[in-house]
């Protein structure tokens, strides 16, 4: 089970600088580590507009040694039915720091004057 959010800049050349970046970043990183260990990075489009798709597991398979447990699972917000509680206790999955979402809202700053 995975989540995942789409952003897309329109024409915004900020939006346009920030993908550059990310090309960058991810050549250096790629660049550092060994072949085959640094998924590659792929610029999506939608409705002719250039796209970051982002994702997340909900769950990590359990034989993952990658992350550490969190303590407390999913928080009621994310699952309120408890369906992934019920996941992890099928022993098959855990709740990891890699699942943690957070969201926050950028709001622009209003100038005055």
């Amino acid at each position: 089970m995975k989540q995942s959010v789409t952003i897309c800049g329109d024409d915004c050349k900020s939006f346009h600088t920030a993908l550059s970046t990310l090309r960058r970043i991810h050549q250096y990183v790629d660049e550092n580590f060994s072949i085959g260990v640094v998924r590659g990075f792929e610029i999506s489009n939608s409705a002719g507009f250039d796209t970051i798709v982002g994702g997340t597991r909900l769950l990590t398979p359990v034989e993952s040694k990658v992350w550490s447990s969190v303590q407390g699972g999913p928080s009621v917000e994310i699952d309120p039915e408890h369906v992934l509680r019920d996941l992890i206790e099928t022993g098959r999955y855990q709740f990891t720091e890699d699942n943690v979402v957070g969201y926050w809202e950028m709001l622009p700053d209003i100038m005055e004057g």
